[in-house]
């Protein structure tokens, strides 16, 4: 009876080709599948009666009578699966699942081998064959029927079957896991699976591909075995979730270009942190690499236009898309992983490819980056080669976020051997200099600020951790005066973007920091470094104080005012009888960029620092007389009256200083260019307007006692 019930079923199927009669028979199924669950007793008791043909199936002969019923019920559902017709495939698989799913308790454990082995795997690779080989012209309705434009093609039509099929037999395997690991089928099964997942998720159809990763993300809920075996099974995993990364964002020249979506790329990405948690004490360097790889090309992947508006913030709007989002939070979950752990599972040496990273990604502030043969800029729609047009996403706070990142990261990890050995202070100097040197024409205010503060938290971390550690990573001397240089003094005239306010408080900043950790001892700190920030402190002191921008001026005197003052102080600190040599007796020593140097000039050089400034001031102070007795009653431009007022302020702050510093740490030389000064100060007061003339009065006080040089004094 049972078996006659079945067979009725499917034979009704598979002689008719009217639609809605094979959608009632397989409806029919359904309710023999309930009917066969309710009366399961008295079932098994006349099943031994039942024609053994039907039941003796080709590799059921082992099973139980019940369980044979079952498995035809199966079968024959799954061969429903493939059906030509779009809407009895939907129909035979939901019910397929369901049933499995309501009435699967009721099979003994070798019967799940036969469902899986010869059910859901065949049909889950039949199906995949047929959608790759469907055809993707239009299907003809013949009038009858309004088709949706998403499943007017066979080849749509497969995916939906494919979407079903695939995540049924994820859910199946999830739930049954426990027993695939009885029966000692959990290893080649959870191996098919993950090759089908792989295929599917490269599917050019979305809707299988975001679905192949929704059942990846279920498989990660499973509970493999503890042990060397559970944690191949992961890294096998995790290996087919690399490639999918990889395969999907790197173009092929034989294939035609085709973008993943941006919704695609997000859900990737999220399946890396919670698989990284599975195998996060086996993590190494190699398997840090082989992610990156696959972040640095998804977050170059463009936007199509069509669909910028629905993934893509306003341009008004500095926020991170929800793609930017997911790269940070994988990254995120790595180093809190890394920092918390112990020395016991997690590796130390994971820090610097994390640093890396991060300040790979602090370059897309300035920097956007390209996608095979696309010509994609920010926020603007180019002609790719085939015609599509296409669209980049704001990077500016991904940029900014990677660089709070790294601050953060730093601040708990500084100390660190890995840190300190791999130079990782160095590699972050370096890499804030792309947003810090483009402050004057970057297109975002907040970028260079963040920079700012950025480099000042990480500099007063740094310095004591060089000086805790003893680090003589040399490099780092090297490259930080380059930095500061560049963001101090930009080489651009465009500074229209740059309130000069916030602009002079942001480098000042940067002097005193370093005042106050430098003039500390000087003498602790390399002989070049010290020397390339005098020259820095001297070029800010007055050479900037008239910075050009084009076609105006913009004062920086609060810069200008603290770098005198730092280096005055740097230059009567003691300085000056530091041996630049290190006690060589070479006259000739290799600086570490690769220049020839010479220590007795290094020495001269900065003992005289205050040399070059009094030179400037005579030079300001000649012109500025000059001018006024040239222009007559039209007064001069008011930077060029902050100027002479900044210079005679220098000049009676030079004069107190020298007086109150030890008279052998001071140069002849130098008293005698301070003295020189006084001629023009007195044609300075013929005609100084007030802020001016109040500097010259002053300034005059000063030399009441330096009109001589003060005895004794260094003639060296």
């Amino acid at each position: 009876m049972p078996a006659t019930y079945c067979r009725n079923s499917w034979t009704l199927w598979s002689q008719t080709l009217e639609l809605n009669v094979s959608l009632t028979s397989i409806g029919m199924l359904w309710n023999v599948s309930d009917y066969f669950y309710q009366n399961r007793e008295s079932f098994k008791k006349t099943l031994a009666t039942e024609e053994k043909d039907f039941l003796s199936l080709k590799d059921m002969v082992k099973l139980q009578p019940f369980d044979r019923l079952w498995m035809c019920l199966y079968m024959k559902l799954g061969d429903f699966c493939v059906d030509e017709r779009p809407a009895v495939r939907k129909s035979a698989g939901q019910t397929l699942f369901s049933t499995v799913s309501a009435h699967g308790g009721l099979l003994h454990n070798e019967t799940w081998q036969a469902v899986f082995w010869q059910v859901l795997f065949p049909l889950l690779e039949k199906v995949e064959s047929l959608s790759t080989v469907a055809s993707d012209q239009k299907v003809d309705a013949n009038g009858s029927i309004l088709i949706h434009h998403s499943r007017n093609t066979a080849q749509k039509q497969w995916a939906e079957t494919e979407v079903l099929t695939l995540s049924g037999v994820s859910r199946v395997f999830n739930s049954k896991q426990p027993l695939l690991h009885q029966l000692g089928d959990f290893e080649n099964g959870w191996t098919l699976l993950l090759k089908h997942i792989e295929k599917s998720a490269l599917s050019r159809n979305t809707e299988v591909s975001l679905s192949a990763l929704k059942s990846l993300q279920e498989l990660l809920l499973i509970n493999t075995k503890t042990g060397e075996k559970g944690d191949n099974q992961w890294l096998q995993a995790w290996r087919i979730t690399i490639n999918i990364g990889l395969s999907a964002t790197t173009p092929s020249d034989n294939k035609e270009l085709f973008v993943p979506s941006q919704q695609f790329l997000t859900s990737l990405v999220l399946v890396y942190p919670a698989l990284f948690q599975h195998i996060k004490h086996r993590f190494t360097t190699e398997i840090l690499d082989s992610l990156f790889g696959v972040l640095n090309n998804i977050i170059s992947v463009p936007v199509h236009c069509d669909a910028s508006p629905f993934v893509l913030p306003p341009i008004t709007e500095n926020v991170l898309t929800p793609l930017q989002e997911g790269i940070l939070c994988c990254i995120d979950c790595i180093q809190d992983a890394v920092t918390q752990g112990t020395s016991d599972n997690l590796q130390r040496n994971l820090l610097p490819a994390i640093f890396n990273e991060l300040i790979y990604f602090v370059s897309f502030t300035c920097k956007v980056p390209t996608y095979a043969d696309l010509d994609a800029r920010p926020l603007q729609m180019q002609k790719s080669s085939q015609g599509s047009d296409w669209v980049q996403p704001n990077f500016v706070p991904f940029g900014e976020k990677a660089l709070s990142m790294i601050v953060a990261l730093y601040r708990k990890t500084a100390n660190e051997r890995m840190v300190i050995e791999e130079n990782v202070l160095t590699e972050i100097i370096k890499g804030i200099r792309v947003p810090l040197r483009l402050k004057q024409s970057h297109p975002s205010h907040s970028s260079w600020r963040i920079a700012s503060e950025a480099l000042l938290l990480i500099l007063k971390i740094g310095l004591e951790c060089i000086q805790r550690n003893n680090s003589n990573d040399d490099s780092f001397w090297v490259e930080l005066p380059i930095t500061l240089e560049q963001f101090l003094f930009p080489d651009t005239t465009d500074c229209g973007v740059v309130e000069p306010n916030a602009d002079d408080s942001a480098d000042c900043k940067i002097i005193l920091l370093l005042k106050e950790e430098i003039l500390k001892n000087p003498t602790s700190f390399p002989p070049h470094f010290l020397l390339s920030l005098t020259k820095l402190l001297n070029r800010g002191s007055v050479q900037s104080l008239a910075f050009d921008c084009g076609n105006s001026v913009r004062i920086r005197e609060g810069f200008a005012k603290i770098c005198f003052e730092t280096l005055l102080q740097l230059s009567l600190s003691g300085l000056a009888d530091f041996n630049f040599s290190n006690g060589d007796s070479e006259s000739q020593q290799n600086h570490p960029n690769g220049e020839a140097t010479n220590g007795e000039d290094e020495t001269v050089a900065n003992r005289l620092a205050v040399t070059a400034l009094l030179h400037r001031f005579q030079d300001v102070l000649k012109r500025y007389v000059h001018d006024v007795r040239l222009g007559g009653t039209c007064p001069l431009p008011t930077h060029r009256v902050v100027e002479a007022t900044f210079v005679l302020q220098a000049v009676s702050t030079l004069g107190r200083s020298l007086q109150d510093a030890e008279l052998d740490k001071v140069h002849l030389q130098t008293w005698h260019q301070l003295i020189a000064l006084y001629p023009f100060l007195v044609e300075l007061t013929e005609f100084a307007p007030g802020s001016v003339g109040k500097s010259v009065r002053d300034a005059l006080h000063t030399f009441l006692t330096l009109l001589t040089p003060p005895q004794p004094f260094n003639s060296d």
